[in-house]
């Protein structure tokens, strides 16, 4: 078995930081629910914040966030046993990070290192002044800037933390319930633009029914998993669009994988031509090649639409069909982000090319501009 991973201690700070980009979808949305499937995804420049300070031994540890909604989750050491016990008015509310703590003290307890309390404070750019998330996956990134915040207050380090943040965001979702293929999370962990080939979930499905250890689970090669960086072509620009609408890839998910069970046909054909696409277009990046990059971004757009049409899914809302059309009439190439049904869009263009048309024709459909940048990599 080659070794991934390489665990060493590190030491405990007082406090520790951490924050984690939201991300965007450019191209391989849903085909990357199968296994060996892949997708390019942006990380961009808006961030879920965590900062964690020492905390009295005796005292609960506490965690605060600016969500909407949200209350305090205290957690402590039960009295009776090592494991941790949460309290809260809406635990449901805070299930990725109940998931995130869960597994960071089982780590330290592999590591025979002694649980720290805690003050955990967790803020977020993700949604706007009013609340409203813009949909750049929120659940991945509180859950990666969780657990990139407390490895390191709990002194555990690894040597290659990106790939270890995104095996324990992955699996603290799966506990918290996510039915995704975690190409947020690979975002969100590493930064920048990625290539993302999802893990056979299969396999890890069986490792975690069989009872598997998180040790094995974090050394152990997963079958199918690649996570990659690139770089958009340079003179290639992008802008991003928010409909305003959320949308829930939950329950987008859900319904494609229910449909799937009577109509699976369709779905395996289309998922292998935006498959393909991907993998042209991870080509096209790595030689530069702008003009086959954009007129890979149009297919899987087609192929999407196509894909709604199949299974009559709201994944091209009246929102973002505006947004589609607003972006044609303005020469440029439009294509949704993520599971559709509202949030993102974004729209390619050579470098030339000038904006003023474009985010009018935006206005004109009630469509906001997002002046957000791609995220840096995640430097350790």
């Amino acid at each position: 078995m080659e070794t991934i991973l390489s665990q060493k201690q590190a030491p405990r700070p007082m406090q520790t930081t951490f924050k984690a980009p939201g991300k965007l979808f450019l191209m391989g949305e849903y085909a990357i629910l199968n296994p060996g499937h892949s997708a390019l995804l942006m990380a961009v420049d808006r961030y879920v914040h965590c900062q964690v300070d020492d905390q009295a031994p005796d005292q609960p540890s506490q965690c605060h966030s600016d969500w909407p909604g949200m209350d305090v989750l205290w957690v402590k050491k039960s009295a009776s046993s090592a494991k941790l016990e949460f309290k809260s008015q809406n635990l449901i509310a805070w299930s990725y990070v109940i998931e995130a703590i869960k597994l960071i003290a089982d780590l330290a307890e592999i590591q025979q290192l002694p649980w720290r309390s805690f003050n955990l404070q967790i803020q977020s750019d993700l949604h706007n002044q009013a609340g409203r998330k813009y949909g750049l996956g929120s659940s991945a990134a509180v859950t990666v800037a969780v657990i990139g915040a407390l490895l390191k207050f709990q002194g555990l380090q690894f040597n290659y933390p990106a790939l270890a943040r995104f095996k324990l965001a992955t699996l603290a979702s799966i506990q918290a319930g996510s039915n995704g293929s975690m190409a947020d999370i690979s975002t969100s962990s590493f930064g920048g633009l990625v290539y993302y080939q999802r893990y056979d979930a299969d396999w890890l499905d069986q490792q975690l029914a069989t009872g598997k250890s998180l040790t094995y689970l974090l050394f152990e090669d997963w079958p199918a998993l690649q996570i990659k960086k690139l770089a958009l072509p340079s003179p290639v620009q992008y802008q991003i669009a928010w409909t305003g609408q959320p949308a829930s890839t939950q329950n987008l998910v859900a319904d494609l994988k229910e449909k799937l069970v009577s109509q699976p046909e369709p779905f395996l054909r289309l998922s292998q031509e935006i498959h393909v696409l991907v993998q042209k277009a991870k080509v096209a990046l790595a030689d530069e090649g702008t003009t086959d990059f954009l007129t890979l971004i149009q297919a899987n757009q087609k192929v999407l639409t196509q894909l709604a049409i199949s299974y009559q899914l709201p994944i091209i809302s009246s929102q973002l069909a505006d947004f589609l059309d607003a972006c044609h009439q303005a020469g440029w190439v439009g294509k949704i982000s993520g599971a559709g049904g509202g949030d993102c869009g974004l729209a390619f263009a050579d470098k030339g090319k000038l904006t003023d048309r474009l985010h009018q024709a935006w206005q004109e459909f009630g469509i906001e501009t997002l002046n957000f940048k791609q995220a840096p990599s995640i430097s350790e």
